[in-house]
Protein backbone atom coordinates (compact mmCIF):
# COMPACT_ATOMS: atom_id res chain seq x y z
CA UNK A 1 0.00 0.00 0.00
CA UNK A 2 3.01 2.06 0.75
CA UNK A 3 4.03 1.90 -2.43
CA UNK A 4 0.87 2.66 -4.20
CA UNK A 5 0.96 6.25 -2.09
CA UNK A 6 4.45 6.83 -3.27
CA UNK A 7 3.57 6.42 -6.48
CA UNK A 8 0.59 8.71 -6.56
CA UNK A 9 2.22 11.47 -4.79
CA UNK A 10 4.80 11.28 -7.62
CA UNK A 11 2.22 11.19 -10.29
CA UNK A 12 0.44 14.20 -9.16
CA UNK A 13 3.52 15.78 -8.77
CA UNK A 14 4.74 15.23 -11.93
CA UNK A 15 1.49 15.97 -13.75
CA UNK A 16 1.34 19.31 -12.05
CA UNK A 17 4.66 20.32 -12.54
CA UNK A 18 4.78 19.74 -16.38
CA UNK A 19 1.33 20.65 -16.75
CA UNK A 20 2.45 23.77 -15.50
CA UNK A 21 5.52 24.09 -17.62
CA UNK A 22 3.45 23.23 -20.89
CA UNK A 23 0.73 26.02 -19.89
CA UNK A 24 2.74 28.80 -18.42
CA UNK A 25 6.24 29.02 -19.58
CA UNK A 26 6.95 31.28 -22.48
CA UNK A 27 9.24 31.05 -24.78
CA UNK A 28 9.63 26.93 -25.19
CA UNK A 29 10.29 25.72 -28.39
CA UNK A 30 7.18 23.36 -29.70
CA UNK A 31 8.99 20.41 -28.88
CA UNK A 32 9.40 21.04 -25.41
CA UNK A 33 6.09 21.86 -24.85
CA UNK A 34 4.88 18.62 -26.34
CA UNK A 35 7.15 17.10 -24.40
CA UNK A 36 6.07 18.59 -21.09
CA UNK A 37 2.28 17.93 -22.35
CA UNK A 38 3.57 14.11 -22.86
CA UNK A 39 5.01 13.78 -19.54
CA UNK A 40 2.02 15.58 -17.48
CA UNK A 41 -0.97 13.36 -19.14
CA UNK A 42 2.22 10.20 -18.08
CA UNK A 43 1.70 11.42 -14.15
CA UNK A 44 -2.06 12.14 -15.01
CA UNK A 45 -2.52 8.49 -15.62
CA UNK A 46 0.12 7.47 -13.15
CA UNK A 47 -1.58 9.30 -10.37
CA UNK A 48 -4.96 8.61 -11.25
CA UNK A 49 -4.54 4.59 -11.11
CA UNK A 50 -2.45 4.66 -8.18
CA UNK A 51 -5.26 6.62 -6.56
CA UNK A 52 -7.84 4.51 -7.44
CA UNK A 53 -6.13 0.87 -5.98
CA UNK A 54 -5.64 3.03 -3.01
CA UNK A 55 -9.30 3.12 -2.85
CA UNK A 56 -9.94 -0.36 -3.76
CA UNK A 57 -7.62 -1.58 -1.11
CA UNK A 58 -8.78 0.98 1.54
CA UNK A 59 -12.52 -0.32 1.38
Amino acid sequence: MKSYALSCVIGWLAFWTFGVIAVVTQGLHETQIITAAILAFGGLLAGMTSYLKLCRECS
